[in-house]
Order: structure tokens, then sequence, then C-alpha cells
């Protein structure tokens, strides 16, 4: 369904969806999907919308974390009242989605502190409540285990598959599979509901509140402290927010949960790994592309395996957490 013709799209859009699109535009940027805004008048309303489509590139095309999972991920948690976008129209052949354009903004700068600690407490809330769910009541796209560790290993088989049946193979990346299904903290619970890429600008703030959250294509279910490491990994190491203090105090504040450091470093691991392999499907998908990328969050990976090993000084930064 790939457009290039814009009255063409327009017309197709309201074919689609029924109703006058208006204010059509498509921000720079996106070299794995194309990405609209347009406001949708229909009975009387205006709806903010935004249209993706998957250009069979990047670091998920061709794996099970498709834009076709994300709707109906979307779908069902819309269902039980998330602060999460409403689908509107999904096409899995044409890799193509339409779904509410959330008031905000992600990125996470503020003129003052009261403003951004309130943000953080908010995603704390939010971000609890999201974990308090049972996924396997909600209707996955996905099977769920009855148990947060055989959950954890799911997950980890869906990201093996990408990078057995996509990707060149790297000895690293075999070595961290293979400790990460090794060593998977044991616990009989029952998953929670997880994001998958929880933190800083993949959620929509405005006046000190969270509006919703964005960027489900690896949500699946679990152990919250998966969630808690890739909100450390946006802090952190990428450096969207400059102290991971106030981040796992909210969510404390929330829940009661201490954080466990061990469980913690391990799931940084698997975040640092589900990185590395997406650079890698990216790679395989984009032939002749820069391994730019790629190699540096293998040296991520190869950091956090080092640290949740105990092999050498710690060279990760500080996790924000009491030993």
């Amino acid at each position: 369904m790939q457009q290039t013709d814009e009255l063409g799209f327009v017309e197709r859009l309201e074919g689609l969806l029924g109703g006058t699109v208006h204010d059509l535009h498509r921000p720079p940027g996106g070299s794995s999907r194309l990405f609209w805004t347009f406001d949708l008048e229909r009975d009387g309303r205006i709806l903010p919308l935004v249209a993706l489509q998957d250009l069979g590139r990047g670091p998920f095309f061709g794996t099970r974390f498709n834009l076709t999972r994300e709707a109906r991920t979307l779908a069902a948690l819309n269902a039980v009242g998330t602060p999460v976008p409403a689908v509107h129209y999904s096409d899995a052949a044409a890799h193509f989605t339409v779904m509410d354009r959330l008031a905000g903004r992600a990125d996470f700068s503020f003129d003052g502190e009261e403003e951004r600690l309130s943000t953080i407490e908010d995603f704390g809330r939010a971000l609890a409540a999201l974990h308090a769910l049972d996924p396997r009541r909600l209707g996955l796209p996905i099977a769920v285990p009855d148990r947060q560790d055989a959950a954890t290993l799911a997950d980890l088989a869906d990201h093996e598959e990408a990078y057995l049946h996509l990707c060149a193979r790297h000895a690293l990346v075999d070595e961290a599979l293979a400790w990460a299904k090794a060593h998977v903290p044991a616990s009989d619970g029952p998953p929670a509901m997880l994001q998958g890429d929880a933190g800083p600008t993949n959620f929509m703030h405005e006046g000190g509140r969270l509006t919703g959250f964005i960027d489900w294509e690896m949500a699946h279910a679990g152990d919250p402290h998966d969630d808690l490491a890739w909100v450390w990994f946006r802090v952190s190491m990428l450096g969207f927010d400059r102290d991971i203090v106030p981040w796992f105090g909210a969510y404390r504040h929330a829940t009661g949960m201490e954080i466990d450091p061990a469980r913690l470093r391990y799931f940084i691991v698997l975040v640092m790994l589900r990185c590395t392999i997406a650079n890698l499907v990216r790679q395989a998908n984009e032939p002749g592309s820069s391994d730019e990328r790629a190699a540096r969050t293998r040296a991520m990976l190869e950091q956090a395996l080092a640290d949740a090993r105990g092999d050498g000084p710690h060279r990760l930064p500080p996790l924000g957490v009491e030993p």
C-alpha cells in the first residue's frame, strides 16, 4: 500500500476510515517505516491520527515483532483501559496500520524540574498499573505461559528465531543467548504485562502527566524487572534523562516492590541482546548498510554480560538501586 501520490493516498485513507482527511503530513526521517500524521473529520468530530507502513526494511521486518502484532496488542490493552493509542485500521498483508495520535510529546525535556519529576512519578504509576494486568486474560496475539520465567524464555525464543533465520552469526550473540537461557531468574509467579521497550521517549506526556505509552512492537509477558531494565537502558545508556534514581523511586512508590539488582543485571543483558539482534536484522533487511549500530550494541552486550557474570570490575553505569 505504499503511496507516492498524496491525493491518491488521501482518497485511500478516506475510503478505509470514512470521513475527510485534513492536514496530511509526513515528518522527515524514518528509513524503515513510512509515517504520516493527519486529522480525520468524521461524524462531526476531529480525530488526530497517525498512519504507519513498514517498508520491508529495518529491525523488525520479517520477524514476529511486526505491525500486526503491535496493532493486536494495542487493541487488547485499549479494551481494558490502558493508556495506549486506539487502532482504527490494520492490514497485515500491506504492513499498514492507522492509530490515534496521542496528545503531548515524546521527547524528554522540560523547562522546570517540577514538571520533569511529576512526569516521572506519573510514568511510574502507569507502568505499575500495566504490570498489574494479567496478560493471560487479555487476548494477546502471543501465547502466554503461566510462570514469569517461562514467559521470559518464550520472548527470548522469539528473538532467537529472528536471529537464526535472518542474521549473520556472531560468537558473542550465540554466547549471550546460551547464557540467558541457562540463567533466567527462577520465578513461579504469574507473568506481568510488559511494554517491552519502556522508558523516556516511548511514552507521550503533557503538563507533567503521561498521556499514553507508544511503541509496542516488543510487548510481551514476563518479569517486571525486564521493563525496568529498559527504563535503565533508555536513561543511563541512551541518555534520554540524566538520573535513573527518580524513575526507580517512582516505580517503588507505586508498587511497594523492591528492585532486585541481580534480576536487573540479568534483564539488562537481555535488553542489550535484543538491541543487538534488532540491529543485525536491520543489516539483513538493508544489505550494504553500516555495521556501526550493531557494533555499538555488541560492545554494550559484552559489557552487560561481563557485569552480570561478575567478570572483573563493573563497567556499566550505576544501577540506581541499593546492592
